[in-house]
């Protein structure tokens, strides 16, 4: 019998689709771990029925989530919040549930994302949100700090934009930035990029940069 491989370690190799920017199955953080020759920014799970990463990104793409985008309609253009033009169906928020049921049960640091108060309007974009998360291998305080910020703005679609107007947020973003020579390619937490900081520092020095194209 063939011996299943552990879900949680990355079997890519380097020209692996889920290290190239512009493939479907670009996973930013893993990407960056590999890039930079660091761990513990990125989060291996475990997925349903033995599936990996991808495969679990698939199934999502192709079969859950178009279920859900027939029920948006255009962001309102004043706020950019996210707009369900009608309920969603009930049982495809029922799959939802039950999908981020199982992956909290297959990897217990989720049940620490609180979507207790999530605005019924917009839960099923919210677990969309959470289930792409996951399968993109953005850790769980990523996960966390990304969908709270989407409930707690009552659904905005611009949650980096969001974040970067909190000035903690946008020092240590712009600080990391700088460091790195470019911006990171996803909505990091503070304690991600407080990790990256140290992991990054505490290897060989980087030569200081001055400027990086597209940051504020």
């Amino acid at each position: 019998m063939q011996e299943k491989k552990d879900s949680r370690q990355a079997f890519f190799t380097a020209s692996s689709g889920e290290y190239d920017l512009n493939s479907k199955l670009y996973k930013p953080a893993a990407a960056f771990e590999a890039l930079h020759g660091i761990s513990g920014v990125a989060q291996y799970y475990r997925f349903p029925d033995g599936m990996g990463a991808s495969e679990y990104e698939i199934y999502l793409y192709f079969c859950l989530f178009p279920q859900v985008s027939r029920n948006l309609k255009d962001p309102r253009k004043n706020d950019c919040r996210i707009v369900m033009e009608d309920e969603t169906d009930p049982a495809v928020l029922k799959e939802l549930k039950e999908q981020w049921s199982s992956l909290q049960e297959l990897n217990p640091e989720l049940f620490e994302i609180n979507l207790e108060d999530c605005d019924p309007g917009i839960l099923a974009y919210v677990l969309c949100d959470c289930l792409r998360g996951c399968a993109c291998l953005c850790n769980s305080d990523d996960i966390n700090c990304f969908v709270r910020s989407r409930i707690e703005t009552g659904g905005r679609m611009d949650i980096k934009s969001i974040l970067l107007q909190d000035g903690d947020y946008s020092k240590l973003y712009r600080e990391i930035s700088l460091l790195l020579g470019s911006s990171i390619s996803w909505v990091p937490s503070k304690q991600t990029m407080l990790t990256i900081k140290d992991k990054i520092t505490s290897k060989a020095p980087l030569q200081q940069v001055y400027s990086v194209p597209g940051l504020p």
